[in-house]
């Protein structure tokens, strides 16, 4: 067995993937992003702070965000390097219909 590099070579994408949708763009009913009264039940924006940080800290990286917690499915570009997917749910059937393809 030989020993592994001295460095690692950085990963070209990164993915994350929170229970709530990190941002509001990515916080979807009835087709509608949320409204100020109720973002905070339906997003961490905590999480979407941190998460543009990173993308603006490394333009050359791309960073997949995959999340949930909405009734509707949404693909957004926060930035040229970060996109939200966000997954459709429906009671007693989480994940809606769609599948999840990994390239």
């Amino acid at each position: 067995m030989t020993a592994p590099p001295a460095t690692w070579p950085a990963p070209k994408t990164a993915s994350a993937a929170p229970h709530a949708p990190p941002f509001r763009e990515a916080t979807w009913h009835e087709g509608q992003p949320s409204d100020d009264n109720h973002l905070p039940f339906f997003a961490c924006t905590a999480v979407g702070d941190v998460v543009l940080k990173a993308a603006q800290a490394h333009p050359d990286r791309q960073i997949v965000v995959l999340c949930g917690h909405t009734h509707g499915d949404d693909k957004g570009q926060v930035l040229k390097n970060l996109r939200v997917l966000t997954g459709p749910s429906e009671y007693g059937k989480p994940g809606g219909d769609r599948g999840l393809a990994v390239e």
